[in-house]
């Protein structure tokens, strides 16, 4: 959605991209072995990606969109029995603050004034089987924040 109001200033409904394929480490080799595919369920209103297993170390990338907008903050729920989420390199765009509980299933992010679009390289191992649910919510300065956004990945010993 989009509006202007009275000052001029132009909202608009922030977007989260998910990169559509995943690159998986398989655990029993070093190097690149697979590409996880990501598709979209209508009914659940969910992007599921496809089984890895125990000990495999998956990256991806997501993108976030404040368009006209300035992005606020980043934050990132889910099982930590799971997944471990590994932390991003230090940015110029983004500081992860230190509210942020990798270990417990948080990861929070907030931004520097003036951000309107970031790319996040994000990582994560898998560490115990079941189905993870990542829980994305952006906000921006805009009328229409905050963005939700939902990932599943079931993970097999």
């Amino acid at each position: 959605m989009t509006s202007c109001n009275l000052e001029g200033r132009a909202d608009y409904t922030p977007v989260i991209t998910i990169s559509r394929q995943f690159c998986i480490y398989h655990a029993d080799t070093t190097r690149l072995t697979d590409t996880l595919q990501v598709a979209y369920d209508a009914a659940q209103e969910i992007d599921t990606i496809q089984t890895c297993h125990v000990g495999d170390t998956v990256t991806f990338l997501i993108g976030l969109f404040g368009t006209a907008n300035n992005l606020l903050s980043f934050d990132m729920v889910y099982d930590s029995t799971i997944v471990t989420m590994l932390p991003l390199a230090a940015s110029s765009t983004s500081g992860v603050l230190s509210s942020s509980t990798l270990e417990e299933g948080h990861y929070y992010m907030s931004f520097y004034p003036g951000i309107l679009a970031v790319t996040l390289q994000m990582q994560y191992i898998a560490i115990g089987t079941g189905t993870n649910t990542w829980n994305l919510l952006l906000n921006t300065d805009s009328e229409f924040s905050p963005r939700t956004y939902k990932l599943q990945q079931q993970v097999r010993p």
